[in-house]
């Protein structure tokens, strides 16, 4: 069975080029760094795990947005059905 295809909100297309963004800047910059510098110290530990939590978050709240989603969905459905039951019940 064919399913509707689902539309993206502007918010869930912000979400997804701010996320592509900060990943791509974010590893061309620690990549410079660590190509001119060739040393792992502290602060470089910290911006690549800065980096990999920044990357965490915007997965999070990905999943939140679309969880949201559903359960706005299943909500209605819930209504639907409380509805009918209430209609046969009459």
């Amino acid at each position: 069975m064919l399913k509707k295809r689902a539309e993206i909100s502007t918010f869930e297309l912000m979400v997804l080029i701010v996320g592509c963004a900060a990943v791509i800047l974010g590893f061309n910059l620690i990549n410079r760094v660590y190509m001119v510098d060739k040393n792992m110290g502290w602060p470089m530990v910290i911006s690549i795990f800065t980096w990999l939590i920044l990357l965490v978050l915007f997965i999070l709240l990905s999943i939140n947005v679309d969880s949201s989603k559903q359960t706005l969905k299943e909500i209605t459905e819930i209504k639907n059905i409380i509805k009918k039951l209430t209609k046969k019940r009459k």
